[in-house]
Parts: structure tokens; sequence; C-alpha cells
């Protein structure tokens, strides 16, 4: 059985401009440290076209490099985390056993529980942030903690990625953000001169 906490963090607004960096992921990856000391950390990028995911950042480049990829999309992780948009679990060595074919590997680590978060670009999942570690096992409420963090990166990133003119916040008229959890979206920012983020309910 898959253990989840059901919901993604969504970027509705993204577009290609808006791509994490190498540094940005690195970033995010300081930020969670916490959360995977001694572990694993790895972000997975969604490559619908070719039916697989390739590893767009990750904590240790030796035993799982950048660039490598997986043909998973048609497994039971894909259709919760990836086609579902739904977080991942696995509270147990079993549950490794069935979401990872690479259990092994990752055990050798000395990983025996993971968090996986999937994020949105639109209506699709385009990335996965991953996080594996031993020891106490991963909990919902701490999914929760993460996504928080993360959120808040996302809002860093796009402010980050913005045109800065004195004081001013400057983009295009369009240029709208908006940075969500789950099917509930918690902030926009407007990137319009002046406008102040607020917060709405979901269209």
């Amino acid at each position: 059985m898959l253990n989840s906490d059901d919901g993604a963090l969504r970027i509705p607004g993204a577009t290609s401009r808006h791509e994490p960096a190498d540094a940005d992921w690195s970033r995010l990856a300081e930020l969670l440290t916490t959360y995977y000391a001694g572990g694993l950390f790895t972000i997975l990028q969604v490559d619908r076209a070719r039916g697989l995911v390739r590893r767009a950042y990750t904590s240790e480049p030796v035993a799982y490099p950048t660039g490598g990829t997986k043909q998973l999309m048609g497994t039971q992780w894909a259709k919760q985390v990836i086609h579902e948009g739904r977080c991942f679990i696995a509270s147990t060595l079993v549950e490794m056993e069935g979401a990872f074919a690479d259990h092994r590997a990752l055990l050798d680590l000395g990983c025996t529980t993971a968090l996986n978060i999937p994020m949105r670009r639109g209506s699709e999942v385009a990335w996965t942030v991953n996080m594996l570690r031993g020891g106490a096992v991963y909990t919902i409420s701490e999914s929760h903690l993460v996504k928080a963090i993360i959120k808040g990166w996302i809002g860093d990133l796009f402010l980050t990625q913005s045109e800065f003119s004195g004081r001013s916040c400057m983009a295009k008229a369009d240029d709208k953000v908006a940075v969500a959890v789950g099917d509930e979206i918690a902030t926009i920012f407007n990137m319009n001169r002046g406008e102040q983020p607020r917060s709405v309910s979901r269209d």
C-alpha cells in the first residue's frame, strides 16, 4: 500500500524562462538539508515525449549522477506522483522495494524511507522533489513542512528572475505567477509595478 500525502506544489503561470537553474536546485537542497541529512536529495524532470524522467539535480553525483534517466512512467509510483500529482511516502523497506527498482542501491546508501513531492507547471507535473534517508520515517506532517519551504523557494525564484528597476519590481504586464499547494492557490504575485502579494482562492 502506498502511503501518501495528497497535494502537489503547482506553478500554473510558469513558462520556460522560469526554468530553475542548477544554482536554484542547489539552493533548494540547502534549504531542505535537515530533512535528508546523511541521505539522498534529487530532482527528477519529467520527459513525457520520451516516457522517462531525467535527474536534473543530485546530492550524490557518484552514485546518482545528474543526467541519469529512469524508465518508470508506467509504474504505480509514477501513477500516483507524476500522473495524479500526489505526494508519496515510503515508510517501510517493503514499500521502498515496491516503489523503486533501485531499492538495493538506495539501501546501500543507508536510505530506508522516502518522500517524493511533485511540482506542477501548468496542469502537469514537471518535476519531483525526492528526499531519502535512514532512521526516522517521513510523516505527513513533515511533508507539509517541506512543502512550505519549497513554496517559499518558488516565490523567491520568480521574484529573483523578474527584472528590477530602482526599487520597483518590473515585469511584463501579463506576467503573473501563481504559487499553489495541492489544489488550493495560496498566494498570487502580480508582478505589475507596485502591487503587493494577495491571498486568493482557486478559480
